[in-house]
């Protein structure tokens, strides 16, 4: 995954909960988050479906 900016002051917890909440799936047992900054985050990547929900942009 990736965070908006490298520097997101909130990026350790959205990995932490990201792992808690796969974790918690029924036959997973082990999860690793790996943040990646290639292709960097950019707006015109959220998909047209994406944008229908409420709360992104």
């Amino acid at each position: 995954m990736t965070l908006t900016p490298p520097y997101c002051p909130v990026g350790a917890v959205i990995v932490k909960d990201i792992e808690q909440k796969i974790v918690s799936m029924p036959d997973v047992n082990e999860v690793d988050v790996e943040l990646v900054w290639d292709p960097a985050w950019d707006p015109y990547i959220i998909s047209g479906e994406a944008l229908k929900r409420p709360n992104i942009r």
